[in-house]
């Protein structure tokens, strides 16, 4: 079973390289279980093309991080994870391998910041609106009530006060399933992303011409 959904894994890599031009060196997953392969034809393809800022600090292509993201979904959660990166010898330089480790490490952990300072608010701002639903609830359905008081066999109140009751229990329902289910998926991506940042990076140079790999640099580890 895991050698059919690495199977698949393949193919629909090969797909997304005529797309964005990254693909996974094929057979290595069967080696790697906790490692993420991406293959690049340049340096460049690594990074947004529109970001002025310095290597360490640029944004990473957003094909490069979806892809990381889907493979992240494979793997187990608790394993220590290690980026392996294949590129072009002749895209890279001696200050290239130390700024590309970098600029994954410092991207990284830029997004964890993101993500947790994004589900603290996002808690919060859900937190206070179930309890304005919950305020509102109480004043639809005290409504109701008086109206079935008022004129129980009105059929105008009748309808009016039912209106009023799935109005206040509506409104209830999008910070109540937030509160209950959805704060888990953003906990989810939060820790995806502290893991990826805490991730080893590996860079191997390889020879377009021969498509071998004649050096691989030491593995960096995320701070």
């Amino acid at each position: 079973m895991r050698q059919e959904e690495l199977a698949r894994d393949a193919a629909k890599l090969e797909e997304r390289e005529r797309k964005a031009h990254i693909t996974v060196t094929k057979g290595l997953q069967h080696i790697f279980n906790d490692t993420v392969i991406v293959r690049v034809k340049d340096a460049e393809d690594l990074y947004n093309p529109y970001d002025p800022t310095p290597e360490e600090d640029r944004d990473l292509n957003e094909d490069v991080e979806a892809y990381i993201l889907k493979q992240m979904k494979r793997l187990p959660k608790k394993s220590h994870i290690t980026i392996h990166l294949f590129i072009p010898e002749a895209t890279l330089t001696e200050e290239r391998l130390k700024t590309i480790p970098a600029s994954f490490t410092n991207y990284f952990r830029a997004r964890a910041i993101d993500h947790l300072v994004r589900n603290n608010r996002r808690f919060l701002r859900w937190t206070l609106n179930l309890l304005s639903g919950i305020v509102f609830l109480t004043a639809c359905l005290l409504v109701a009530h008086l109206l079935k008081i008022q004129a129980p066999n009105h059929p105008f109140y009748n309808v009016l006060s039912e209106g009023l009751s799935i109005i206040g229990w509506v409104a209830l329902w999008e910070p109540a399933s937030y509160l209950l289910f959805g704060w888990k998926t953003d906990l989810r991506e939060q820790h995806t992303y502290m893991r990826l940042h805490g991730a080893d990076i590996s860079i191997t140079a390889t020879d377009v011409r021969t498509n071998t790999a004649p050096q691989s640099t030491p593995q960096h580890s995320g701070d």
